[in-house]
Formats: C-alpha cells, sequence, structure tokens
C-alpha cells in the first residue's frame, strides 16, 4: 500500500461499487471461483464464466 494513503496502481480493491450490498457474495463467489482453479477442478476461463453468470443472477 502506498503511504500517506495514497491510490497505488497496485492496490487491489473490493468490488463494492458495482456489487453495492451483495459485496460479500460476490467476493464469496470469486473466492470459490480461485479455489477451484488452484485445486484443478476446471481451467479459469471456465471458471470466470460461471462467476460472470452468478454474478449476473445475484445482481438482477
Amino acid at each position: 500500500m502506498a503511504a500517506g494513503g495514497e491510490n497505488d496502481q497496485n492496490d487491489v480493491h473490493r468490488p463494492d461499487a458495482p456489487t453495492q450490498a451483495d459485496c460479500n457474495e460476490v467476493s464469496s463467489l470469486f473466492w470459490s471461483v480461485v479455489h477451484n482453479t488452484r485445486s484443478g477442478n476446471g481451467a479459469a476461463a471456465e471458471n470466470l464464466e460461471v462467476l460472470e453468470l452468478d454474478r449476473q443472477d445475484l445482481l438482477e
């Protein structure tokens, strides 16, 4: 993190702006995708497609 509260281009921000109240659920979905991919349960691209569909369903 950058000193003094400055924005650092390497900071990773939570997706709370587009997901609003569902931020925790979206974070959980994302964690599951990363876990599944790293565990060998599906390819990253496929798991990200599933994540996008799940995210769209959640936000509707």
